[in-house]
């Protein structure tokens, strides 16, 4: 699994019965684009595809970057990609 946060102080330790593999990406500048180094990460990698079920949330462009990038480049299945783009970058709620 691959995680961002804005500062070390947010990371939260999974429970002691996980079996997850977790890489902390910390941001480096609050301003960055959310999700940009998670994506980045996922394609550096190099993560087995085989047996593979992915879970994408969080800004739009991240969810969709993952899914189209392990569909696409690395052939996994795409109903075996759930995503889910809670927000846009750049864009407010409609009021």
């Amino acid at each position: 699994m691959h995680s961002t946060y804005a500062t070390r102080d947010c990371r939260q330790a999974p429970s002691e019965e996980s079996n997850a593999n977790i890489h902390w990406i910390i941001r480096s500048e609050l301003d960055t684009v959310p999700g940009q180094a998670v994506l980045a990460a996922v394609i550096e990698s190099g993560i087995p595809t085989e047996g593979l079920y992915t879970y994408a949330v969080g800004e739009q462009a991240l969810a969709a970057g993952v899914r189209r990038y392990l569909a696409n480049e690395r052939g996994v299945p795409k109903n075996d990609i759930s995503f889910i783009g809670y927000w846009r970058e750049g864009r407010s709620s409609p009021s």
